[in-house]
């Protein structure tokens, strides 16, 4: 794709923000505060600005933590996008994951688009008391954060290279 292509693309998309590449936790407090800086910059009630970057910490994190493309031991590859749509904020990430993470998350996320707000709510409370599943590199309690935070979400798997990509998107409405 031409770079002229590329822009065309990211402005038919209405993206406001893209990052794709090598991701660590000091390129993502650095490139954290210039989104929380654009997102403040518009007319978004400041509930609706919290979820919007809750979210799109915890796809970073999730690109950090679970990406299977490690060019080092703290940097995982792949891509974290922000978009208008007409009535809210699509929040979008891409990144290489392992089969068994693939099964896990496909699990995990029908799960949780099964649930409803207030069993969400009971589940994240469950989490909180019983701590971490024993392999996460965090809280686990990312997924269902931004389940609850989001009024839709939904992903998807691609293999591309004999690798495969995890594409998840949150959605959130003003």
């Amino acid at each position: 794709m031409n770079p002229s292509d590329f822009h065309h693309l990211l402005t038919k998309r209405k993206t406001f923000f893209c990052y794709s590449g090598p991701l660590r936790e000091g390129v993502l407090t650095a490139i954290s505060e210039s989104l929380r800086t654009g997102i403040k910059e518009q007319d978004i009630e400041n509930k609706i600005q919290r979820k919007i970057f809750g979210i799109f910490i915890e796809q970073a994190q999730n690109i950090i933590r679970y990406s299977v493309e490690r060019p080092t031991d703290d940097t995982g590859v792949g891509t974290v996008a922000l978009s208008h749509r007409d009535d809210g904020i699509l929040i979008e990430s891409i990144n290489a994951v392992s089969d068994e993470s693939a099964n896990y998350l496909d699990e995990q996320l029908k799960l949780l688009k099964s649930k409803t707000a207030v069993e969400l709510k009971q589940m994240y409370k469950e989490r909180l008391r019983e701590g971490p599943p024993e392999d996460s590199k965090g809280a686990g309690l990312g997924l269902i954060d931004m389940a609850r935070n989001s009024n839709t979400f939904h992903h998807y798997f691609e293999s591309e290279n004999e690798k495969t990509l995890f594409v998840f998107s949150c959605e959130i409405a003003f």
